[in-house]
């Protein structure tokens, strides 16, 4: 009988733990269940944990660790959509270790993610290490928060309308963080990894800060804007692409701090035809009347020309470009601000260049009035055969 009452006892406890289990409508996820019966329905015993529609809920939280000595193991698979995985506070973990600042290898490698989903897949609050590829590798409408994530064959990636928030992403041996379209990446840093830091196709990015990285520190599409962000120590350069707003700060000014639309005149020289293509992605040809008054424009140091005096500012003097006119194409009027080697389609005749020099005469002083100008600009011709230097405008 008093056996009888111990067993009566273990499972009115059990009933009771259950019960209150399943009142908070969260599965339980370890290592226990996922190895020996399986966690929940549909999930197999084994690795990877597979969350299907078989599964009584769709919140789950981790209760113990869950570890893998195969770089080629995924960890959490997830194939049906509307599902929160909250970590809480443990870790996924694998044997990959990465070297090098930034990675220059990592060994154990393989094909094993950490946690792989579709759409509307969330997953917070805890570690990912040691994955021989992606640590989080989610589609549409995901959402990446609180993660810690270390020495991985990739770190977090998205496609569209994701929001990656609040992760810590170091030394992967690919990029940092990618997410494609309409995505918000925001107070992320993204350190160390042999690929790009923050790499993001349309969307924003905000307060976020990428260092140390083998590519860029950002890498971004032309419908990308971003502000807030520190980048530092990019071994592509700190920022590629995008549009910025206030706020940003790149150690090799590849940004702007300010948020104001930069131009610059490109240090290599190009002939007539090759003008339209000379400015760097996120930049484009500049017509005269886009850079009629660089005051409300700043001039991109890192990728232009630059002369001993001319601080942050654009250089003057011999510095003078390639510049549009806003005219039809002609290349045979003899005047300035109108010929433009046939609309830059043609390496005979002339073009319209520009530099920025009041004196309309580079040897005389700011005091002498030139006899033709567009203020603060002095226009000439020249050849549609000779190389110039080009000047660009932030698109």
């Amino acid at each position: 009988m008093r056996e009888l009452s111990r067993l009566g006892q273990l499972f009115w406890a059990t009933l009771l733990a259950a019960s209150a289990h399943a009142s908070d409508g969260v599965l339980e996820i370890n290592l226990a269940c996922a190895t020996a019966t399986g966690c929940f329905a549909g999930d197999l015993a084994g690795l990877p944990v597979t969350i299907t529609a078989a599964a009584p809920a769709r919140s789950f939280r981790l209760t113990s660790d869950l570890t893998t000595a195969s770089g080629a193991q995924t960890m959490i698979s997830v194939s049906v959509p509307s599902v929160t995985i909250d970590l809480g506070g443990f870790r996924i973990a694998g044997p990959a270790v990465c070297s090098g600042v930034p990675v220059t290898s990592c060994t154990n490698g393989g094909a094993g993610q950490g946690v792989t989903g579709g759409n509307d897949v969330t997953v917070k609050n805890g570690s990912i290490t040691g994955m021989g590829n992606t640590a989080v590798s989610l589609t549409y409408s995901a959402r990446v928060e609180g993660l810690n994530v270390f020495h991985c064959g990739g770190g977090i990636t998205a496609t569209d309308l994701a929001v990656i928030r609040g992760n810590i992403v170091t030394s992967g041996g690919g990029d940092g963080i990618r997410c494609r379209d309409h995505c918000v990446v925001s107070e992320n840093s993204a350190t160390g990894h042999f690929g790009d830091g923050i790499d993001v196709a349309i969307g924003t990015v905000n307060g976020n800060s990428a260092s140390l990285n083998g590519g860029a520190g950002g890498r971004f599409g032309s419908r990308v804007a971003y502000a807030q962000n520190q980048f530092s120590g990019n071994a592509v350069a700190d920022v590629v692409g995008g549009h910025a707003s206030s706020g940003n700060l790149c150690a090799d000014a590849s940004c702007s701090a300010r948020g104001t639309r930069r131009f610059y005149l490109t240090q290599s020289a190009h002939n007539g035809t090759q003008a339209v293509l000379a400015c760097a992605v996120g930049f484009h040809f500049a017509s005269m009347w886009e850079l009629q008054d660089p005051s409300h424009l700043e001039y991109d140091v890192a990728r232009g020309v630059t002369s001993p005096d001319a601080g942050l500012g654009p250089p003057t003097s011999l510095a003078e470009g390639w510049i549009r006119t806003g005219r039809a194409s002609t290349s045979s009027n003899g005047r300035q601000g109108v010929d433009n080697c046939n609309a830059w389609s043609s390496s005979s005749g002339q073009g319209t260049v520009a530099g920025l020099d009041t004196a309309g005469n580079w040897l005389n002083g700011w005091d002498t009035v030139p006899q033709s100008r567009v203020e603060p600009w002095d226009p000439d011709l020249q050849n549609c055969s000779d190389p110039k230097h080009v000047w660009c405008v932030e698109d």
